[in-house]
C-alpha cells in the first residue's frame, strides 16, 4: 500500500498498491480497477474493481485504523465552540 511515508522517501514500488479501497459484507476489500497494476491482476476475484490478498488486506486494515485513530485524537483535542 502506498502511503505519505512512501511517497516522501521515493521508495514506491511500481507494483506498489494505492489505497483507494470498498469493504464488502463478506469481509472482502476491493480497490478500483485503475489503481491494480496490470501483472498483478489474474486469479483475483473482481467486484469493479480487485480483492485484495491476505497481506494487502492486513496493510489496508492497518491503514484504516491508524486513519480512524489519528482522526479521533484530532476530534477529540480540537475545543468544543
Amino acid at each position: 500500500m502506498t502511503n505519505a511515508t512512501d511517497e516522501e522517501s521515493g521508495e514506491n514500488d511500481e507494483n506498489e498498491i494505492a489505497v483507494a479501497l470498498a469493504i464488502t459484507s463478506d469481509g472482502q476489500i476491493y480497490i478500483s480497477e485503475g489503481l491494480m497494476p496490470e501483472a498483478l491482476r489474474n486469479g483475483r476475484k473482481v467486484f469493479v474493481g480487485y480483492a485484495l490478498t491476505p497481506e494487502e488486506r492486513e496493510k489496508a486494515w492497518r491503514s484504516i485504523h491508524e486513519t480512524a485513530f489519528n482522526v479521533s485524537v484530532d476530534v477529540f483535542a480540537k475545543p468544543k465552540p
